[in-house]
């Protein structure tokens, strides 16, 4: 094997030229997927932290009964008992940082410019702070108190839409319980952005003890919401809720919000299509490369064939070839493409977006910038990838080079 593969080098390296032109082509195709996978990879890790720290933790406590009740509008509370002790229990877990109790119910905003859909979510504030979303993203006025009374913190969209300012009274509407409607003029007390519109108007936040008292909840909630130091550690987590609260539904985030897997999942194939297009368009170009090396070695082949030579060693000899070009191409475009992902996870990029398109309540989940996954178990795959690639366009030629007649090539011109 030594002797074919010293032979194969030299061979590959007579036309310095063209063997340049192939590997750039190849390392180019490479660096582009392993770029693709690191932009990809870090804009989904980003997205599903910031929709765990957006929708009140990676794992959610519920009472029995909120699945069915969930997607109904308009949305009734699913009140839960004991929830302080379903708190205390999740704080107990390996990988917990944080647990909360909060209330959800759908209503509306009023202002002189009209009545506007949202949901209302009460929160603890000084237990959510640092881990959840909103904390981070207060633009004007103050984040809630755990105290607070006659207070609502609304989102930028929301705002523009009621033209309300901080320090403004706005009218809260809503069903309690046992669905009679409440109301109650409030003050905004702080205002928020996520980048969209949409998200914006979506969600006003009161605190948990006004929540209680507006919805006639008492002491009751809607859900507790577990935050964990690491995502994809929810499963143990989940199953020793489940274990210690058999009257409660725990689910995490991912089957509570499935369209964002799926759209994200989405994204994932159109990359590896894109992927498997470049690979394809790289790999014709290592075989047009073999197909001429054939055709201008015909005379070679038939003399080797003469002296000797099997044709199974031929084939080897063309496949190994073509399988060093794809290495050195694999390592090339490794180096580059590592490279870049490296840059881009330390200093990111801008991302833009069109802050009026519905689609971009998942772009504002993304945050302003772009920081790139480096994921050296991808790199090496994609780079052994390149090398099967080449081998197996390397596999026509070698069997028509095989296939050669010694008398026939000799007399080739």
């Amino acid at each position: 094997m030594g002797r074919f593969l010293r032979i194969a080098w030299r061979n590959v390296w007579r036309n310095k030229r063209r063997t340049l032109i192939a590997i750039a082509a190849m390392s180019l195709a490479l660096t582009l997927i392993v770029v693709f996978d690191g932009m990809m990879g870090g804009m989904t890790g980003v997205m599903y932290e910031n929709t765990v720290r957006h929708s009140g933790g990676h794992v959610l406590v519920h009472a029995l009964g909120y699945r069915d009740k969930a997607n109904q509008l308009p949305l009734y509370p699913v009140p839960m008992v004991h929830a302080e002790a379903a708190v205390e229990f999740a704080m107990t877990r390996p990988g917990v940082t944080a647990a909360a109790m909060r209330i959800q119910t759908a209503g509306l905003l009023s202002s002189r410019e009209g009545s506007f859909p949202t949901v209302f979510i009460g929160i603890e504030p000084e237990r959510e702070a640092g881990v959840a979303l909103l904390s981070e993203q207060i633009v004007e006025g103050r984040y809630l108190a755990a105290d607070d009374e006659d207070v609502i913190l609304i989102g930028r969209g929301m705002a523009d839409a009621l033209d309300a300012d901080v320090g403004d009274r706005i009218t809260l509407s809503g069903r309690a319980t046992h669905e009679q409607m409440r109301q109650r003029t409030m003050t905004v007390v702080g205002i928020y952005e996520f980048g969209g519109d949409a998200m914006e108007k979506s969600s006003s936040y009161v605190s948990l003890a006004e929540a209680q008292t507006l919805f006639g909840l008492r002491d009751q909630v809607t859900e507790v919401g577990v935050y964990m130091e690491e995502m994809g550690d929810e499963v143990p987590v989940v199953n020793a809720l489940r274990a210690a609260l058999p009257g409660y539904e725990v689910d995490a985030w991912n089957t509570i919000s499935p369209e964002m897997v799926d759209a994200v999942a989405m994204d994932e194939q159109m990359l590896k299509i894109l992927s498997v297009v470049i690979l394809m368009i790289a790999g014709v170009g290592i075989f047009n490369l073999m197909l001429m090396v054939v055709v201008e070695r015909t005379r070679e082949i038939g003399l080797i064939a003469a002296m000797g030579m099997k044709r199974r060693e031929i084939v080897t000899l063309f496949l190994i070839e073509g399988s060093i070009l794809g290495a050195v191409s694999g390592v090339v475009g490794s180096v580059f493409g590592g490279m870049l992902n490296l840059w881009g996870s330390r200093t990111g990029l801008p991302m833009p977006y069109d802050m009026d398109s519905l689609d971009m309540a998942i772009a504002a989940l993304m945050g302003d910038r772009i920081f790139f996954d480096s994921d050296i178990g991808i790199l090496v795959t994609r780079s052994l990838t390149v090398v099967g690639v080449a081998l197996l366009a390397s596999l026509y030629p070698a069997w028509r080079a095989s296939r050669r007649e010694p008398a026939e090539a000799l007399h080739y011109v």
